[in-house]
């Protein structure tokens, strides 16, 4: 007598459903699709946004589908590469500049993008190391018989890329921000819990210590 299993077939999941997105503050939107598997973003669809009405429509769209009522109080043209909303004040802008996929200069603001294609998530390469607190990427990556390469540190330039390595190396992130440090950094706080991921403003150093409350994140090869 034969058996059948009654155990549902595994399936794999459906790919993400192309659709205007805003991205995290200081995103980009090539950034913020390729983290949520997407190959990048739609330049064409972004552009077509070219009216302060459409603007208005589609941030409160998306407001909706966040479950946040997003207002724009204030439509601005801002000198920045791209189309954008920034929630503190209600400011929705298009650019006077054009669009560029890998641009967004300003923290406080959150890209308009469009996302499509499909790709696969990436796991961070084992050569980031966070070092002791007030060291300088040289002496944590010597401690482990490597040098480091600053190259890789340089890339980590706005909140979103910090947070999302931190994260993926399992270091908790409550909160982003950039420091005119000499690597990529992590606050862990004393007293009070902090767990504050950034990124590096100054130009990348190697050789110079951090200050003494925060951790280095380092690329060691």
């Amino acid at each position: 007598m034969s058996s059948t299993s009654s155990a549902p077939e595994a399936t794999e999941a459906p790919p993400p459903v192309p659709t205007f997105v805003l991205g995290d503050p200081h995103d980009t939107c090539n950034d913020y699709c390729q983290f949520n598997e997407f190959a990048g973003c739609n330049l064409t669809q972004i552009q077509s946004i070219d009216t302060e009405e459409e603007l208005a429509m589609t941030v409160q769209q998306i407001g909706q589908d966040e479950g946040t009522n997003f207002t724009c109080l204030t439509n601005n043209s801002i000198f920045n590469q791209g189309v954008y909303f920034e929630p503190r004040r209600g400011i929705c802008s298009l650019s006077r500049n054009g669009v560029n996929c890998s641009h967004n200069t300003r923290e406080e603001v959150r890209p308009l993008c469009f996302c499509t294609g499909t790709t696969s998530t990436t796991t961070p390469s084992p050569a980031w190391t966070l070092g002791p607190r007030g060291s300088s990427c040289d002496s944590v990556c010597q401690a482990e018989g490597k040098v480091c390469d600053p190259g890789p540190m340089e890339e980590i330039d706005r909140i979103p890329r910090a947070i999302r390595l931190f994260e993926a190396l399992n270091i908790s992130c409550l909160s982003g921000r950039g420091r005119f440090s000499r690597a990529p950094t992590y606050l862990r706080g004393v007293n009070v819990v902090r767990q504050e991921c950034a990124y590096n403003k100054n130009p990348t150093n190697c050789s110079l210590n951090v200050d003494s409350s925060l951790e280095p994140l380092c690329y060691c090869v």
